[in-house]
């Protein structure tokens, strides 16, 4: 008798334990484990859709501005936001969110007039999956504006997008203190800013209150008024110690004036591993092309072309890239799709029309730009009229673009003037030259070069003690553990 009761307690224990292993997986599979493991998540923040009169700070603005709160994420990728915008405006020639941004996930919104409260607006934001036919809602909620403020929208819908995302690496978005009127004021002023009115937005964000809380304004100003961009920026990290745009521009000006190489390299590779959405990405794989560690600027770029989409830029950078490392195949794959991405870019259009020219030896038919007019008469030789052309549109160049011009035109001496106000690092040649071309070879052998090199920290012993940082690593997923 005390036998069979042994067995049916064993097999009821068994049974339990079976249950609680199949409930567990379950839960693990269904709950825990997309915020364990991460996912390829690349998403698409859009413009909401309202009605005609709606102003765009609305429409235009507010999303632009979640999409820089949910692009704090480590373990998502956020496409630009211009980009997503772009893509919309094609129309029929929309190829879907996944073809056309490389999307799996859109965040979008409409504002919806109630018809029993004038100037009352029902606001619908919703996280939706589309890589599926039938398209997967994640998350939605309705909000009523203006009875809620933007703020206290946008407060509770940058923590739902990202629940609905499975990111909890985000944390909490830090508080500035804001209060309702400074925020849709900086609103307006970015929506007049990018209208090109940046004098009038100026205004706005000026008097705006408590706008020294608001980082994202002072940001703005320092945009708009250059002369006081180091107090802006400061002020803006001083109201938000995380907010990027004004981390990434510090650590570049910083580097500007100081030329400690050691130091911005440190800083800009901390910056984009904590913000690998940002413009720190591209700032380190610039560097890291400037130290000829192509292939991690390669890893670099990609990361940074699925922000951007449909930007050339990218692929014309990696084509660059594999010139440096003598990767030709390379470089006609990514010339062609930077020509795909965009058909109307002048600058693609021109370097790859000089590729063609200078390494395919296949003169492109462009003779209407005056850029390129200059490049072909120097190579023929034809220094004096290269020179006149040059003439004609010298003035509005940028310093980058005026010591590419001079090297061209084997004029050192406006190389030189031209090299302290260069955003490059200019350890590479321009374009398609080789190092070895006596162009190159004549300015780099200027001792003023050598001077201007020690001066941007690029000295051997700094040199030895760089090494590039291994880009998987650098973008591996940091989750957090879910709260007990």
């Amino acid at each position: 008798m005390k036998a069979s009761r042994t067995n049916s307690h064993a097999f009821f224990f068994a049974v339990v334990l079976m249950s609680v292993l199949v409930l567990s997986t379950i839960i693990g599979y269904f709950i825990l484990l997309p915020r364990a493991i991460p996912k390829q998540i690349i998403v698409a923040v859009l413009p909401f859709d309202g009605p005609e009169t709606l102003s765009p700070h609305l429409t235009q603005e507010f999303p632009r501005h979640i999409r820089e709160l949910v692009a704090l994420s480590r373990d998502l990728t956020f496409v630009d936001f211009d980009a997503a915008r772009d893509a919309i405006s094609l129309g029929e020639d929309f190829r879907g969110f996944t073809h056309e941004l490389g999307a799996t996930h859109i965040v979008d919104g409409d504002f919806v007039e109630d018809n029993e409260n004038a100037d009352s607006y029902l606001l619908t934001i919703r996280v939706v999956d589309v890589t599926r036919p039938a398209w997967k809602l994640r998350w939605d909620n309705e909000y009523r504006y203006p009875d809620e403020t933007l703020l206290s929208i946008r407060n509770h819908a940058v923590e739902q997008i990202l629940d609905g995302l499975y990111d909890n690496s985000v944390g909490e978005i830090a508080d500035e203190e804001i209060i309702d009127g400074s925020f849709e004021d900086f609103l307006r002023a970015q929506s007049l800013f990018h209208s090109g009115k940046s004098q009038a937005a100026r205004t706005v964000l000026n008097q705006a209150p408590q706008i020294e809380f608001n980082a994202f304004a002072l940001y703005s100003l320092s945009r708009i008024d250059p002369e006081r961009e180091a107090h802006y920026l400061d002020s803006a990290i001083n109201a938000n110690p995380r907010h990027y745009p004004s981390l990434i521009e510090q650590a570049w000006n910083t580097y500007r004036s100081s030329g400690d190489l050691m130091q911005y390299s440190s800083t800009i590779s901390n910056l984009a591993g904590e913000f690998p959405n940002s413009e720190a990405v591209l700032k380190l794989a610039d560097l890291y092309h400037a130290l000829g560690w192509f292939e991690e600027e390669e890893q670099l770029l990609l990361r940074w072309a699925k922000m951007r989409p449909r930007s050339g830029l990218a692929a014309l950078k990696i084509g660059f890239s594999r010139y440096r490392s003598q990767n030709i195949p390379g470089v006609d794959e990514a010339l062609a799709i930077a020509g795909a991405r965009e058909s109307d870019n002048s600058l693609v259009d021109f370097y790859t029309a000089l590729y063609r020219l200078e390494v395919r030896d296949d003169a492109p038919d462009i003779s209407k730009s005056a850029e390129f007019r200059v490049r072909q008469l120097a190579l023929n030789g034809q220094i004096e009229e290269a020179r006149g052309v040059f003439a004609t549109f010298q003035e509005r160049l940028s310093c980058d673009e005026l010591v590419e011009n001079a090297l061209y035109l084997d004029d050192l001496d406006l190389a030189f003037d031209n090299l302290p106000c260069s955003d490059q690092f200019w350890t590479q040649p321009p374009g398609w030259w080789s190092k070895d071309d006596p162009r190159w070879q004549a300015f780099v052998s200027d001792l003023r070069y050598s001077d201007w090199l020690r001066s941007k920290g690029f000295d051997s012993t700094t040199l030895d003690q760089l090494t590039p940082t291994a880009i998987p690593q650098l973008f591996a997923p940091v989750r957090k553990l879910l709260p007990e």
